[in-house]
């Protein structure tokens, strides 16, 4: 049985080479460098300020586009998750609890989206990760407003999901890099947390792989890895196809 001391390390050592490819990646596709200014940790969304408990989706009165959350300048808006033809807008929770990949409460996803927009905040989004689990069914994604993409895991997000923005995925992490006014993400059984943006006019590549390494250390260190939960049964992935969107 291998030790668990060199299993850790060799998982976050996945991590970091990962991310680290993909801020080296977006500069190689950046045709301009401008004058170097400093790197601004902007803002992160870990939905302390939404409550454990708190409950949103169509039986509980909101409708595709409402505002749910304000937090660090980032707003988040309920939007329809979508499978071919067909939408449905069913339920968002926040479960509390330290569970595996999570460090703070997290957004358990039932056939509905959300989406992050980062219009508000005093600076251009450059960078972006979150945590994921996903349990089943399928996942939504789109970046800047483009088409949604209709994926059967986060594992096979597209390299350039967006015009100008690199993604990576690995070991429940999500990191894009580029010019980023909102994202948008859903699935049928899918929990996010921590979800968080720098921005800066000049971004070093020396710099902001030192951010990420920093971000990718604090969350192992803190993470504690037990079976998770979303509070949602199987039954869910199939509510989709039967559910259209009301309003």
């Amino acid at each position: 049985m291998p030790n668990k001391r060199w299993t850790e390390f060799g998982t976050l050592r996945l991590r970091i080479v990962t991310i680290a490819f993909v801020v080296a990646a977006s500069f190689l596709i950046r045709s301009e460098p401008a004058a170097a200014t400093p790197l601004n940790l902007a803002a992160r969304i870990d939905f302390d300020d939404a409550g454990d408990g708190a409950i949103f989706g169509r039986e509980f009165g909101q409708r595709p586009g409402d505002e749910i959350l304000r937090q660090d300048g980032i707003r988040v808006t309920l939007e329809p998750f979508r499978l071919g033809e067909y939408q449905a807008f069913h339920r968002a929770m926040v479960y509390g609890g330290i569970e595996e990949g999570f460090t703070s409460p997290r957004m358990s996803l039932n056939n509905i989206n959300l989406a992050f927009h980062f219009d508000g905040l005093p600076f251009e989004a450059t960078l972006v990760t979150f945590d994921f689990v996903e349990s089943g069914g399928m996942t939504n994604f789109a970046v800047n407003g483009h088409a949604i993409l209709e994926l059967s895991s986060l594992q096979s997000l597209p390299l350039s999901p967006s015009p100008g923005v690199l993604a990576i995925v690995a070991e429940g992490i999500v990191a894009l890099s580029g010019p980023i006014d909102s994202i948008e993400i859903g699935g049928q059984e899918l929990a996010l947390d921590n979800l968080t943006v720098l921005g800066t006019a000049v971004p070093e590549p020396s710099v902001l792989s030192l951010v990420f390494l920093g971000m990718v250390f604090v969350r192992r260190r803190r993470t504690n890895r037990r079976p998770m939960n979303t509070g949602q049964d199987a039954a869910g992935s199939c509510e989709t196809t039967e559910e259209a969107v009301v309003g």
